[in-house]
């Protein structure tokens, strides 16, 4: 993740300057007891907003040798497969993501729910966790009220 800075001036001499917030991919490195990098896997997403980035970044739970990881996504991304053809979530068009990196660094990803589908409702991210070894809390925003959910991990 990073912060980038954009400043204009205008006719006036006035600057005004906005924060971009960016969370792309998820890098997944295994390393062996002997220092040894075993594989690596790449969780793809691409996420940036003006706004703090509330929405964005993601959550990690680990069940067994799997990890799991939850985050908002651009629903056309599910199919792409080249990094580089990835599009910018648009968060009240998002869909909840998780996404599986098992022992071997493959990576599969499924939606849970849209906020189209849920009337409005956005996660985030950053503030679900895991509670025990197969659950994890979910938050999540419609207007003015706060919801929570729990998601069980297989």
């Amino acid at each position: 993740s990073f912060i980038k800075t954009v400043c204009t001036t205008d006719s006036r001499g006035f600057t005004r300057c906005r924060d971009y917030y960016y969370f792309n991919d998820i890098l997944v490195v295994s390393i062996n007891s002997k220092g040894e990098i075993e594989w690596n896997a790449r969780v793809p997403k691409r996420e940036v907003d003006s706004q703090g980035g509330y929405y964005l970044s993601y959550a990690l739970a680990v069940k067994g040798e799997k990890l799991y990881f939850l985050f908002n996504e651009n629903p056309k991304n599910l199919q792409v497969t080249d990094p580089r053809l990835l599009k910018f979530v648009n968060i009240p068009k998002s869909v909840a993501v998780l996404a599986e990196v098992n022992s071997k660094g493959e990576v599969s990803r499924d939606a849970l729910f849209s906020a189209k589908e849920l009337n409005k409702v956005y996660m985030r991210p950053n503030m679900c966790h895991q509670i025990n070894a197969s659950e994890m809390i979910i938050f999540a925003i419609n207007g003015k009220n706060n919801m929570w959910g729990k998601l069980k991990l297989y």
